[in-house]
């Protein structure tokens, strides 16, 4: 016998991997998903929708708009990471020579700068000189920027 029903993808009762899955992504992926889920499937079993849970994540992370499962939790945990692009030394405000380093936050995708010893300071957002969102953008501006010198020279 078969019995038919309307399944709420936030009440599903998954096992395995599929329970991470859900536990990982936000309500309103969760919704999204379940909307995704019933064009893409007419009739499905809930071995098959647990399966597709635990098994497709970067399907389903591509399908919410992200590059990779990895990025996804990443963004949802709140973490961030930073890749260094580049360094060069710039004269700070008080004259005195300091690292400007360029950073790639993977998961956000955007470029940001930093001053100061990168052994010391981390990258921060909060604390970011400037922020660019293109490889371009930010190769011109690294390029470009001279620091504190720039000011003097136009006094």
């Amino acid at each position: 016998m078969r019995v038919y029903y309307e399944l709420n993808l936030e009440n599903f009762e998954a096992w395995g991997g599929a329970e991470d899955t859900l536990r990982t992504l936000t309500h309103d992926q969760i919704r999204q998903l379940e909307s995704m889920l019933e064009d893409a499937f007419d009739e499905v079993s809930e071995t098959t929708i647990n399966d597709f849970l635990w098994f497709d994540t970067d399907t389903i992370a591509d399908w919410l708009g992200f590059d990779s499962w990895e990025v996804l939790e990443h963004i949802n945990n709140g973490d961030e990471h930073y890749e260094e692009i580049a360094t060069k030394e710039i004269r700070d405000a008080d004259g005195f020579l300091t690292e400007y380093t360029m950073y790639h936050n993977l998961w956000k995708d955007k470029y940001i700068f930093m001053f100061g010893d990168k052994d010391i300071t981390e990258p921060d957002e909060d604390y970011a000189d400037h922020e660019c969102k293109t490889r371009k953008e930010a190769d011109e501006w690294f390029e470009n920027y001279k620091g504190f010198e720039d000011e003097d020279d136009e006094e």
